[in-house]
Parts: structure tokens; C-alpha cells; sequence
């Protein structure tokens, strides 16, 4: 019994160094950061917006480097309480520019 206990406080301490290590340092958070990297998976939709990972290779604070998680999950919304879809394309046109039929 005293081992399984212990056990589990261990697994508990190594996730909560390990989600310290992926965490976004407090200091960034309401910042604009300028950030490159690669779309890593399909966005997910759904009424309020999109989200979808995002592989950093670089991230700026104004001209200064910044450090990032190696992957973040980015979100895109709509707004609170906003009546139109948060990502709509654009109309279909043909190659003369003109409308395509619908």
C-alpha cells in the first residue's frame, strides 16, 4: 500500500515538471508575440472559432527572442457573443473573375 501511494506521488511530481517545462511563462501571457513555425495538424472548427497545433521555430517580443513551448495550440475566435461565423472564405470565381454559379 505505502508503495503504490508512493508511486503515485511520484507520477504526480514528474507531470507537474513536465507541464511546468511546456507552460507558457507568466510574463508573456496579453503580450503580442511575432512567432514562425509550421501547422502541425488540421484545425479543429467549431461555432466560436478555430484551433489547431503550432511547431515554433522562433518567437519575438517586439526585436528580442523569446522562449516558447516547442508546440502551442493556437486559437483563433469570433468574439464573445459574435453573431457571424469567426472564419468565412471567400466567393467562388471563375477564371474571369466573375462569380461562379451556385
Amino acid at each position: 500500500m505505502a508503495a503504490t501511494t508512493l508511486a503515485g506521488f511520484s507520477l504526480t511530481g514528474v507531470r507537474a515538471v513536465a507541464f511546468q517545462n511546456t507552460a507558457l511563462s507568466p510574463a508573456l501571457e496579453g503580450r503580442d508575440l511575432r512567432i514562425s513555425g509550421m501547422v502541425m495538424a488540421m484545425p479543429q472548427v467549431s461555432p466560436d472559432g478555430l484551433r489547431f497545433r503550432f511547431r515554433v521555430d522562433t518567437a519575438l517580443l517586439g526585436e528580442r527572442p523569446v522562449q516558447l513551448p516547442g508546440q502551442i495550440d493556437l486559437g483563433w475566435y469570433a468574439g464573445f457573443a459574435a453573431r457571424e461565423p469567426a472564419v468565412t472564405a471567400a466567393p467562388a470565381h471563375d477564371a474571369t473573375g466573375a462569380p461562379d454559379a451556385v
